[in-house]
């Protein structure tokens, strides 16, 4: 599964959200998920993770800035995998992007 390609439509959605789309339950990532920026915040810290892991440094908790679209920062830990050059990172980061879309069921 190609990472940059899985991870553009995406992105290209999830930039045109507003701050009330952001704050929508995320109802199909199972019962108790949080919003939808909570969701995508997880994914971002396992993007985050992936990252850390290909290129052997430790793991540090991503923060969640206010002004900072869930979008923007999930762009930024999907080039962050992408630049390990680590195939094994880029296809679980893939996976991730996946169940990501069907948890926002976009």
């Amino acid at each position: 599964m190609d990472l940059a390609a899985s991870a553009g439509g995406l992105l290209s959605r999830l930039r045109r959200w507003t701050a009330a789309s952001w704050a929508v339950p995320a109802d199909a990532a199972g019962p108790g998920a949080g919003s939808r920026a909570d969701v995508v915040a997880v994914v971002v810290q396992q993007l985050a993770d992936l990252a850390a892991d290909a290129e052997r440094r430790p793991r540090l908790v991503v923060p969640r800035p206010d002004g900072v679209s869930p979008a923007d920062q999930l762009a930024v830990m999907i080039d962050d995998v992408l630049r390990t050059d680590d195939p094994a990172a880029a296809s679980a980061a893939a996976t991730h992007l996946a169940a990501l879309r069907a948890a926002l069921a976009v």
